[in-house]
């Protein structure tokens, strides 16, 4: 096979065309060929019919050589060679894994040397395929080459800049089509340079695009990542022009970028940046050759956006594509029309202005930085330069000035680059000062201070040492006396060589008493209630922000108050550090812990006299150690350990495994050493892994008990960046502290601190605050780390035992605080340890205790259990680690979220009251009695299967898809709005399935499991609809309850990965323990059956199990309305809310549909009238055909507002007429941070949901102030509170609507959109409205069916395009799916009227089409001709759009706050009144 374009001249003509019609399937998709050509291939004496496809590379079968031509080909790793039938042997060239015939062999072109071979995605890759790795210099060097420095020269010392290692095998991405010339497929991806140190003003990324179909590529400096950035970039790419598809990774302002843009995105395969290689290697090849130009020119990084511009014109415009001409050419259609200068060279341009006398030079010396294109990549003639004056002149502004110039040619004389021979100068002077004092230094080989390999053997002491890879002796004393008080060992670690002991450093001196109330301690925390003494006179340099700030908090008393005045935690910490502020802490909460003895540690891989063991033998503690003796790599030891964690409740691991083999020394060897040492640091790195899983696992386990776990390395060791290790630390959760052993007292014999970089991993947050500040000071030299020093950083000195241990005592100490045992603080008291720790959080909430034992056989009462369960479920229910239980191989879970509840101000907004574990009233008995209720129905419909139990162990071994979870339960108290005295409470319970902690078998993620995540509840406007339908029709609404409605659906279906589900020991049946009461399972799972709530995939399991039963029943699914059904014979609605159903249907058919219903789903009661659905309360009213309706949340909306009161500490709330305040929101910074920053958004939640529901009045109020709530300030509050007073004084207003059976065949749907210019003063963004109900034909009775209040994405430049694009997006969201559902639900057309009070909209709209409004297909993803289409074409049925006054505008409420009197008209026109005014308020008159 070849391409056409391969072929010789002569060989074109004997082209037959049509000739077959072969298909085949190639990498780019199938293809077609359908032209042949025949031809002899010279050298091998055979002939050939090549199949000619577009694209394609000269390629020869080797089957067909070998069977039809009797030639053979061998290919090892001494080459490929060729054998003819007549013995003649060719040799082949590989080139990146691809065996090419010569040329002199064979008829077709071979490629040229360094040319990467070409495939299927040839047009794809013009220009810019990977260079091979060995390439060829030019022939004939110059000025073109310094444009691109493309292809790599080895004369060339700025190509020296991008040495890179060898290129893997690339994977070209595959893309929908084959790319044909410009404005076809755009490639694009961010290019970041945020690792340099430039200014905030200098951009720091930019935009690389590339046309796939020419070559043509350019990067877009770019300020952000944000999607108006990313747009404007784009277009600065193309400019006027458009491209069809657009092809990157799934970046989300890229794939914003391409839907605003109307391009098809392609994406890249997650988180594969090989399927995404075209574009990334493009930006590889501009980092090469901005750096080469960089240093060519000799300027700093900081100039790279100039630099990495000039490269890519240079390329486009110099460097020839695939398909023949340069990537300019295959652009525009002509060559580049501009001179093509190096970078950075030096030339002559003239300056646009007039300077200097008559008879001065005209023109001036430059540095040459590019070519200024405009957008869409045209060029005009400017060229972009720096002035000699400008680089030689100091701006004062640090401004350099980049001027655009007509006239600029290259200075007489060789090719020069000033900038770089300055420099190159410098450089050679300074070697020459640093040449004079070698004499005087010593070298010393960069890398990690570990123990070197390659050692003199005179360089360390004598008798102590063993070779590496052997076994390692006893460690033996040094002769040398300690330096210091203290007694130190050998580090923790094994299979090392032995150093000697380091002797401790002189303690440190303490703080004198007058500077300690000047600074804080390094390990205290600063908090709100201290107590804090500004310096008055401000010490701040004047007229500077930081000036004024301190102005305002210098008065503050505490750190809150400073806090609330404008200060941060760093502005506060440096005043005391500087001492312009003394801060006084406050007595600490003394908790107390749980034991009298503190918990055990247990050592891995440490020595048998290991410092920190001893340390915490003298403290009290229990040490167990496993030294390299033990081996931790067999299974006993390592279910040893386990058992050793698993028995001591709270039990802290340490680990420190050898590092030998992560060293940089062992780095240099796998490289450079022999065979046999590579093979020995090679398998030392696996032992090093498997001993990183071992730790894995015990720390499981010690997390599941309470405890901690601290892992150390060396801070520049190699293997913390081994993605084992990189797990390990993900999933047990662990902080990486810094430790530097100067701070700690390591130093060599003379005194000098030894830096000692320790890296420690942390599980506690107490041990982490234990150890942070440990880090160098600096003002002291470091002593290398080499030869025999390396001895005294081997070894964990005493202090750094002593800051471990404070850190666990701490830990052990918040962890115990719930258990109030007062012993634990006398035992720690007497150690040393301090004992006053501040416990917040859930660390002083009680615990969550379950009975040991079957449910009802056992212990009795729920709530009560022995001692050891008390630990495990307090650890679980806290949050205190990562590990839900460990197991044999168990594999990583995530743990439950710690439980919330009302006392921190965070509550649900559904009526349901959550009871939290922690309060008492969980333990009262009606709580007792609702969850034993709800266990025994479980049990009763089998959701689990307690007779199959089995071990997890086994489990996981035999099915790897299956997972496993545990239950726990959830208590409520329902219709909690209505605060009912204790004993009329009524409670309800939910075993739940931990759905954010499951655990899988084959460890992977639990969601690559899921088949069904996905529900679609039926929304408020669609239950609305239902009612509005039934009120027509003369029909009753009823409602019913699906009782515990997923466990009605299976999990265990077929096809379906298996589920099991690990009970509370407290739930365990009496069959799982043997006759003396002893458990028979260690981790008993049993199969879950029924789709448990909490499980992922158990709502849209439900559904899907609904739908079925509706669809077996005749109901037909309305697909615009989720969640809404008709029946096919009777034409009854049904709407579904999860387990709640609303039906309305005739009274002759009414009880059979339920009864069918019956037979397949279990409900709790029967059919009732609606009266309270979704927490609204319901009212229906029928006198002869017409049918009155009301609803209410006045019980729930006085609970939100009482919750408010007692938050902010106010008695009563005084009734408001309106929910606005008269002023405005203050800008961010404008005032300090509001008191309800942490729950405004509870509140708003609660509100919103009322909102939706039965109060349209507050959706203004509500959504503006949900906007704020990420920058929430003062005067955010004041609204808050303004807005809770109008709830609390309107709570009982009830919304009305009515319709009559008379209406059926009549009634229109009436949609009043509207739209307020740039009310929003931060953003200038408007604000749609939208007011749509279901009207009676005579105007007087309408329906309220949805309404909404939502801010506009793009700023609209009139209030004409603001209007339109209220108008259309409530045309596309709300008014033409409720078209939909009405005209199925009632059988007939319906007319649609949209009173609109802007002429010009009106008039936009009957012309179809407007310059000024055509960008909206862009900016919004709406187009305002489909208003033209609906309202004037009438595509969609009768519709009339119709011009109201904004006076009588039931929208107009929905976009701006209303003063007092208009506002109350306002809710009037919509039907909102109190109960008193109860009746059917006629409705906006309107001429049909």
């Amino acid at each position: 096979m070849s391409c056409e374009q391969k072929l010789p001249e002569e060989l074109r003509v004997a082209v037959r065309r049509n000739a077959t019609n072969v298909r085949m399937a190639t990498a780019n998709g199938p293809a077609t060929a359908k032209d042949v050509v025949d031809i002899e291939v010279p050298g091998l004496d055979a002939s050939a019919r090549v199949l000619l496809l577009d694209g394609c590379p000269p390629v020869l079968s080797l089957g067909r050589l070998v069977d039809e031509h009797h030639c053979t080909f061998r290919w090892d790793q001494h080459g490929a060679v060729l054998t003819d039938h007549l013995g003649h042997k060719h040799e082949c060239i590989v080139r990146n894994f691809v065996p090419f015939l010569g040329a002199a062999d064979c008829a077709f072109p071979a490629p040229p040397a360094g040319e990467a071979p070409e495939d299927g995605d040839a047009d794809l890759l013009d220009g810019i395929q990977p260079e091979a790795h060995h390439e060829t210099e030019e022939e004939t060097p110059g000025m073109l080459h310094d444009l691109t420095h493309l292809r790599k020269r080895t004369d060339c010392e700025a190509c020296r800049a991008k040495i890179k290692s060898k290129p893997g095998r690339r994977r070209d991405p595959k893309l929908r089509e084959r790319p044909a010339g410009w404005r076809h497929t755009l490639l694009v991806d961010h290019l970041s340079a945020s690792d340099l140190k430039v200014e905030k003003r200098d951009y720091k990324m930019c935009l690389v695009c590339l046309c796939a179909g020419t070559s043509y590529g350019d990067v877009i400096p770019v300020k952000s990542k944000k999607l108006g950035a990313t747009v404007l970039a784009l277009r600065e790419f193309y400019g006027e022009d458009q491209f069809y598809f657009m092809y990157s990774d799934n970046a989300p302002e890229l794939k914003s970028a391409c839907a605003s843009e109307l391009m098809l995105h392609l994406t890249s395969t997650p988180n594969r940046p090989q399927s995404n290689s075209i574009i990334e290697r493009y930006i590889q090849l501009i980092v090469e050759g901005t750096r080469c130009l960089l240093f060519q020119a000799g300027l700093p990084p900081r100039y790279w956006c100039l630099a990495a511009r000039a490269f890519c014109l240079g390329r486009n415009a110099v460097l020839p594509a695939r398909h023949g001409s340069t990537p300019w050419a295959a652009k525009n259609g002509t060559a580049f029309p501009g001179k093509l200068l190096p970078f950075g060279c030096k030339v002559n341009y003239r300056p646009s202005e007039r300077t200097g006398p008559k008879f001065a030079p005209r023109s001036e010396y430059a540095l040459f930085v590019g070519w200024h294109l405009q957008p869409g990549g045209i060029f005009k003639g400017d060229y972009l330069v720096v002035p000699y004056e400008a680089l030689v002149r100091t701006d004062p502004q640090r401004k350099l000035v980049v001027r655009r110039v007509k006239e600029v040619d290259m200075s007489v004389g060789p090719l020069i680059y000033p900038l770089r021979q300055v420099r190159d100068v410098q450089v050679d002077n300074d070697l020459l000062k640093a040449s004079e004092g070698l004499d005087e230094t010593e070298p010393v080989i960069e890398g990690d201070e570990e123990l070197q390999v390659d050692v003199v053997e005179d360089e360390l002491p004598e008798g102590n040492v063993t070779p590496i890879g052997e076994e390692q002796p006893e460690a033996v004393e040094d002769e040398e006396q300690p330096v210091g008080d203290g007694t130190l060992v050998r580090i923790p670690r094994g299979k090392r060589l032995f150093i000697p002991r380091v002797g401790a450093p002189p303690p440190p001196e303490r703080p004198s008493a007058s500077s300690s109330s000047s600074a804080p301690p390094k390990k205290m925390e600063i908090r709100d209630e201290m107590a804090i003494e500004f310096v008055q006179e401000n010490p701040k340099r004047a007229d500077t922000v930081i000036y004024n700030k301190y102005e305002k908090y210098k008065v503050a008393k505490t750190v809150g108050e400073a806090r609330s005045l404008g200060a941060t935690r760093p502005m506060i910490l440096y005043d005391v550090s500087h001492g312009l502020a003394k801060i006084t802490d406050v007595p600490a909460v003394v908790v107390l812990a749980m034991t009298a003895t503190p918990m055990p540690l247990l050592e891995a891989w440490c020595a048998s006299d290991s410092e920190l063991g001893i340390v915490g033998q003298k403290r009290g503690r229990q040490v167990i150690r496993y030294t390299r003796d033990d081996d931790l790599s067999k299974p006993a030891t390592i279910a040893r350990a386990l058992k050793d964690v698993r028995t001591r409740r709270g039990t802290h691991l340490h680990g420190s495994i050898p590092c030998t083999p992560w060293t940089s020394w062992q780095r240099i060897n796998l490289h450079k050493a022999k065979t046999e040492t590579r093979e020995r640091i090679l398998k030392d790195r696996e032992e090093s892994l498997e001993y990183v899983a071992t730790f894995q696992r015990i720390a499981k386990a010690a997390l599941s008990r309470g405890g901690s776990v601290s892992f150390e390395w060396p801070r520049h060791c190699e293997g913390w960046k081994e993605s084992a290790v990189q797990t390990m630390l993900t999933d047990l959760n662990l902080i990486p502290v810094d430790v530097d052993g100067c701070r700690v007292g390591v130093k060599t014999k003379s005194g000098e601190p030894i830096l000692k970089p320790w890296r420690i991993a942390v599980s506690s947050p107490h041990l982490e605050h234990a150890l942070q500040g440990l880090r160098c000071e600096g003002g002291h030299k470091h002593a290398p780390c080499a030869g025999a020093e390396t001895a005294r950083s081997a070894y964990y000195p005493e202090q750094l035992c002593n800051a471990i241990h404070d850190g666990l005592d701490a830990h052990e100490l918040a962890c115990a605080a719930v258990f109030r045992d007062k012993s634990a603080v006398e035992h720690c008291a007497s150690a040393g340890a301090p004992t006053e720790v501040t416990c917040s959080g859930d660390a002083t909430a009680k615990a969550t205790v379950e009975p040991k034992g079957p449910v009802g056989v056992s212990t009795g009462s729920l709530g009560s259990g022995e001692h050891d369960n008390d630990w495990e479920l307090f650890c679980l229910e806290h949050g205190m680690h990562a590990i839900a239980q460990d197991d044999e191989e168990s594999t990583v879970v995530q743990s439950h979220r710690p439980l919330r509840g009302v006392a921190l101000g965070m509550y649900t907004g559904l009526v349901t009251r959550v009871i939290p574990a922690s309060d008492p009233e969980s333990k009262s008995a009606g709580c007792l009695k609702a969850l034993l209720k709800e266990t025994q129905k479980l049990r009763d419909r089998t959701v689990w299967c307690e007779d199959q139990v089995e071990e997890w162990s086994s489990v996981r071994k035999r099915d790897p898809t299956a997972s496993v979870g545990r239950v726990f339960s959830i208590l409520g108290e329902k219709n909690a709005e209505r605060n009912a005295p204790p004993e009329l409470r009524e409670y309800k319970a939910r075993i739940v399935f931990a759905g954010n902690a499951i655990q899988t078998a084959s460890g992977c993620a639990p969601h690559e499991l899921f088949q069904e995540v996905a529900s679609a509840p039926a929304a408020m406007a669609s239950v609305r609809a239902v009612l509005a339908v039934a009120a027509l029709r003369g029909w009753t609404p009823k409602m019913r309850d699906a009782a515990q409605a997923y466990i009605q659906a299976r999990i265990d279906g077929p096809g379906r990965p298996k589920t099991w589900v690990r009970l509370p020991k407290a739930w365990w049946p009496s069959s799982w323990y043997d006759s003396k009461g002893e458990p028979l399972y260690y981790d008993p799972v049993c199969p879950l059956v029924k789709a448990l709530y909490g499980h992922p995939e158990s709502g849209a399991i439900w559904e899907k199990h609904l739908a079925a039963v509706l669809t077996g029943l005749g109901w037909v699914k309305v697909p615009s309305h989720p969640g809404t059904w008709i029946h096919s014979e009777t034409s009854a609605i049904l709407a579904v809310y999860v387990d709640d159903l609303l039906m309305a249907a005739p009274a002759d058919h009414e009880a059979k549909l339920w009864r069918d219903l019956e037979q397949k789903i279990n409900f709790d009661e029967s059919a009732v009238e609606i009266s309270k659905f979704l927490g609204a309360h319901h009212k229906f009213k029928r006198s002869q055909n017409q049918t009155e309706h009301s609803v209410q949340m006045e019980e729930f909306l006085i609970d939100a507002a009482q919750k408010y009161e007692k938050e902010v500490g106010a008695s009563a709330l005084a009734p408001v007429r309106t929910p606005y305040l008269p002023e405005s929101f203050s800008g961010k910074d404008k005032e300090a941070a509001g008191q309800q920053s942490k729950t405004c958004s509870s509140h708003l939640m609660k509100l919103l949901f009322a909102a939706r529901l039965a109060r349209p009045d507050l959706t203004v109020a509500i959504t503006r102030l949900a906007s704020k709530v990420s920058t929430w300030n003062l005067s955010h509050d004041r609204a808050l509170r303004r807005l809770m007073q109008y709830v609390r004084g309107s709570a009982g207003l009830e919304l009305h609507g009515s319709l009559s059976k008379d209406d059926l065949s009549t009634a229109i749907l009436v949609m009043s959109p509207d739209a307020d210019l740039a009310n929003d003063l931060e953003t200038s963004k408007s604000t749609s409205g939208l007011w749509l109900e279901l009207q009676s034909a005579c105007g007087t009775r309408c329906w309220p069916l949805s309404w909404r209040s939502k801010r506009q994405g793009s700023t609209a430049s009139s209030t004409c395009e603001a209007e339109v694009i209220s108008a259309a997006t409530a045309l596309k969201a709300e008014a033409l799916p409720m078209l939909d559902l009405l005209e199925q639900a009632l059988g007939r057309q319906i007319k649609l009227l949209c009173l609109e009070d802007n002429t010009q909209c009106i008039a936009a709209s009957n012309s179809g089409y407007s310059k000024a409004l055509a960008h909206l297909a862009r900016t919004e993803r709406i187009a305002h001709g489909v208003l033209h289409e609906v309202f004037v074409e009438h595509i969609s049925g009768p519709a009339e759009m119709r011009h109201e006054p904004t006076e009588t505008h039931k929208g107009d409420m929905f976009t701006k706050r209303l003063d007092p009197a208009p506002f109350e008209e306002a809710l009037k026109r919509i039907n909102l009144t109190t109960p008193a005014r109860a009746h059917s308020a006629p409705a906006q008159a309107s001429k049909q």
